[in-house]
């Protein structure tokens, strides 16, 4: 049980913060311009982008730990 707790609840917090930042990514400027330090909302395009593959791959690698090496790790 404490060793699925400890593996997992980083995994979650993780994916949580993704989906955070996924949503924060999505609205627009004009409407982050509202809050305080509005100016830092705006990003280049390849900066963007390359936050976007970055998230992904952290996507990927999580669900592969999860699907294969936890398993093992926990003995289920």
């Amino acid at each position: 049980m404490l060793t699925t707790n400890f593996i997992s609840e980083p995994l979650d917090k993780i994916a949580t913060s993704l989906l955070a930042f996924a949503i924060i990514d999505g609205l627009s400027a004009r409407y982050l311009s509202r809050f305080p330090r509005g100016e830092n909302a705006a990003v280049e395009k390849g900066q963007k982008q390359t936050e976007l593959i970055i998230a992904l791959v952290v996507v990927v690698l999580l669900i592969l730990f999860g699907v294969y090496i936890l398993p093992s790790i926990t003995g289920g």
